[in-house]
């Protein structure tokens, strides 16, 4: 028998990335991925990263958990340059870090959708 396909598949598939992230929501879910450290000298660190930034995609892929971070930041040429979209406060905007660990700790984060 054929294995259910995941929820974020089938929602994201039919309905696109900001249709899950209010699911995320809804359900009570986690949905955006928030640094907690940043270490000295890292690519983060290097990028300008600061505590309490939100991390809305990688290379143009949405990530709403440290899982995500993880497989997108680590896919692809480990020398290449990737656009890391970054929400600050009130506004949002792309750094360019490389390909593989960031040098950050995270922890959950909950926003209510409609932000991008």
């Amino acid at each position: 028998s054929a294995a259910l396909p995941n929820v974020r598949s089938v929602v994201t598939e039919r309905f696109g990335d900001d249709a899950y992230d209010r699911y995320l929501h809804a359900t009570g879910r986690s949905n955006r991925v928030v640094v907690r450290d940043v270490f000295a000298n890292s690519p983060a660190a290097q990028a300008g990263l600061r505590p309490g930034d939100m991390l809305i995609s990688v290379a143009n892929q949405r990530i709403y958990s440290t899982r995500d971070l993880i497989s997108v930041a680590s896919a692809g040429a480990a020398d290449e340059s990737v656009p890391l979209r970054i929400q600050r406060d009130a506004s949002s905007f792309d750094v360019y870090v490389p390909r593989g660990p960031l040098g950050i700790r995270t922890s959950r984060g909950y926003q209510e959708p409609g932000g991008s």
